[in-house]
């Protein structure tokens, strides 16, 4: 039976990426490499932790409407845009057209979540926008 081979996913290219650039132009030993893509697997961890955090507090009522979880999600929105910024400029400097094309979709729609968040007023409630009549 022949092997086939598997198709890359994204993830999967992402780190040769990674590897690639590092091991061309920082020019570092296979530990430095390694210690380069745990961090980066950190910071992604970290991204992905603080959107479960606002996840859990966007489905408590009180913290909602209030806009008390919107620090998460604000702080995932920075480390995501900035770790996917510098991802895409790794794959323009390693000439992948394709990890391209992928961080910098990311980037986009991250980056049109925080316009929204910053154009977008808190809906108020139909009780508390009518006055009330004396």
């Amino acid at each position: 039976m022949a092997a086939t081979a598997a198709a890359p996913t994204a993830c999967g290219a992402f780190r040769q990426l990674v590897g690639l650039f590092i091991a061309d132009h920082l020019h570092l030993a296979s530990t430095g490499a390694v210690r380069a893509a745990w961090l980066l697997a950190l910071g992604r961890l970290v991204v992905a932790t603080f959107f479960a955090i606002f996840v859990l507090l966007a489905f408590t009522p009180k913290i909602r409407k209030f806009g008390g979880c919107d620090e998460a999600l604000w702080i995932a929105l920075g480390i995501g845009c900035l770790i996917s910024f510098v991802s895409m400029l790794l794959a323009s400097f390693a000439g992948e057209g394709g990890a391209l094309r992928l961080h910098a979709s990311e980037l986009l729609v991250m980056l049109g979540t925080v316009v929204v968040m910053t154009l977008e007023s808190p809906a108020e409630s139909k009780a508390e926008a009518v006055p009330a009549s004396v």
